[in-house]
């Protein structure tokens, strides 16, 4: 029994120094974010295979990292605040919201960003295109 113990703790181990090397919130020593004026302004796109509108709404905060609202079609719901909105490295932005259950991860390519939309364990592709941009 004390042997499964170990392993299944030697197995875990090994888990967690792996994910030791995944991407990381970009941070400057100051805490602050660097590079997030190309994502702030407002973003639109269409969750694939669902017919639904998305704005996603990114502005700098006081420690000039990232935070942002969204609004989804039929949902009436809008302005709903993210609950946490990072910046990676490669300018890859990660959005989470609690209250809808749904996370964003996409990456900035050719002036959109391109990325997935993933509520209920289901992955829809969503491209957002810039509607707005206060960063430039």
């Amino acid at each position: 029994m004390r042997l499964q113990y170990f392993l299944f703790a030697l197995a875990l181990a090994f888990v967690m120094a792996g994910n030791s090397t995944a991407q990381q919130p970009e941070e400057q020593a100051d805490g602050a974010c660097p590079d997030v004026e190309w994502i702030l302004g407002e973003w639109r796109g269409e969750i694939q295979g669902t017919g639904r509108a998305v704005i996603f709404r990114f502005s700098e905060d006081e420690r000039a990292c990232v935070t942002g609202n969204f609004d989804i079609a039929d949902e009436d719901r809008d302005r709903v605040p993210f609950s946490e909105v990072e910046m990676l490295e490669g300018q890859i932005v990660h959005a989470r919201s609690d209250a809808m259950e749904f996370t964003y991860k996409g990456q900035y390519e050719g002036g959109r960003i391109v990325g997935e939309f993933m509520q209920t364990g289901t992955v829809f592709a969503l491209d957002l295109e810039p509607v707005t941009r206060s960063g430039y």
